[in-house]
């Protein structure tokens, strides 16, 4: 059993502010309520899809209670707007593009890269209630990206500075992997919660952690103007933590990590995350060992899917052939880690409220703050499922 010292805990209110509330818990506060959390829809960037895997034909996506087709305009970039024809409500995405616009199957309108209706075969005049609205959409690191939750970002998209080659304290150089996993309709919102959950790791995953202290975090503790401080913190839609851990050496991958020369005992895990992801860096040795990003796509072919995406990063400090064994044990570990806790995710059942305890005290700060969003944003997020609502036909 893991030894945990809650160094300090604090709540996200909805004025911006982080307020300490220590290590009790009111249980019949609904902010840790986990129905409420499973059902709370964070404003947020979320993955729609890989970008190998959008090419020369639409592409249609549901998830979050909306309908989208993907699609190359004629400058190659990635477009996503409402799925549906604006006039009989045909599927675009059993369109086609042709000359760089996205042309419908049933009477052949035609939309252009802005989402213009640029053609109707047999009219001269075109109606301006048959223009379709973007969607906010980026594409980095091999994957699209969209802004969902209200009509306009309310963050930036989040970074990583170690794809972008912006110069860090870390190694200039790094070895790259990405994955995905399904989930189906696991609960997102409890997925982000293994963050702060240290108990699970020693019982799951069965490694053994010895002077566990997680603190949760009042603010990044990257300096001003270091590219790894998020931006999206200025704004509320920020929570971080640090654990700090001594691993046994005796056995699994702290050994073969010893063995390869990069010390994993005394280790220090800075974790950042949005409404919908995380950045999570290892540091042993007094080195930047690993970077794990996260992110989740609700998008896929029906409302109830789910993918998570993972991005392993490994700095490249000595030798190719250390470096890349030890990149390949750090990813490995990683995914195998992640398929035991899919395990468990697909089996959560979203109405279960669960009994809190002293060692849950992180799990109730990052669900005070994630609500905490949420109802920060909800004004906008209800406008914007008004207008998504009216756009969508019957």
């Amino acid at each position: 059993m893991n030894k945990m010292r809650i160094a300090k805990i604090f709540e996200f209110a909805g004025n911006g502010r982080r307020q300490c509330y220590g290590n009790g818990c009111d249980h019949r506060d609904q902010d840790l309520d986990a129905r409420r959390l499973a059902s709370s829809a964070a404003p947020s960037w979320y993955v729609l899809l890989r970008s190998k895997d959008l090419g020369r034909q639409p592409i249609g996506l549901s998830g979050r209670g909306e309908n989208l087709v993907v699609w190359r305009g004629r400058s190659g970039r990635a477009i996503a707007m409402q799925r549906y024809c604006p006039h009989h409500g045909a599927d675009l995405a059993l369109g086609c593009i042709q000359d760089g616009e996205l042309r419908c199957r049933f009477h052949g309108w035609r939309f252009d890269e802005s989402g213009a209706c640029v053609a109707i075969p047999g009219e001269m005049k075109i109606p301006s209630s048959a223009h379709r609205r973007l969607r906010h959409i980026e594409e980095r690191y091999g994957l699209v990206w969209i802004w969902s939750g209200t009509g306009s970002p309310l963050f930036p998209m989040p970074t990583i500075p170690e794809l972008d080659g912006t110069p860090t304290n870390a190694a200039s150089h790094y070895y790259v992997h990405q994955y995905h996993h399904d989930i189906g309709s696991a609960p997102f919102s409890r997925m982000h919660e293994n963050a702060v959950d240290t108990v699970h790791v020693s019982e799951l995953h069965h490694v053994s952690l010895e002077a566990v202290n997680c603190t949760v975090l009042e603010r990044p503790c990257w300096d001003v103007g270091d590219p790894r401080r998020p931006a999206y913190a200025d704004v509320g839609a920020w929570f971080g933590n640090i654990l700090e851990f001594e691993l046994q050496q005796q056995h699994g991958v702290p050994r073969i990590a010893n063995i390869l020369g990069v010390p994993l005992g005394a280790t220090r895990v800075i974790i950042d995350k949005w409404p919908s992801g995380s950045i999570i860096r290892t540091h042993s040795d007094g080195r930047h060992r690993h970077t794990l990003v996260y992110a989740e796509s609700p998008y896929g072919s029906s409302q109830r899917s789910g993918t998570l995406y993972g991005i392993s990063i490994t700095p490249r400090y000595r030798g190719w052939m250390r470096d890349l064994i030890s990149h390949l044990i750090l990813t490995i570990t990683n995914r195998w880690f992640l398929l035991q806790d899919l395990g468990v995710w697909r089996t959560l059942g979203s109405s279960y409220d669960g009994v809190l305890v002293k060692s849950d005290a992180p799990i109730m700060a990052y669900r005070r703050w994630y609500i905490g969003w949420v109802k920060a944003t909800r004004h906008e997020s209800e406008l914007h499922a008004q207008i998504r609502s009216a756009n969508t036909p019957p």
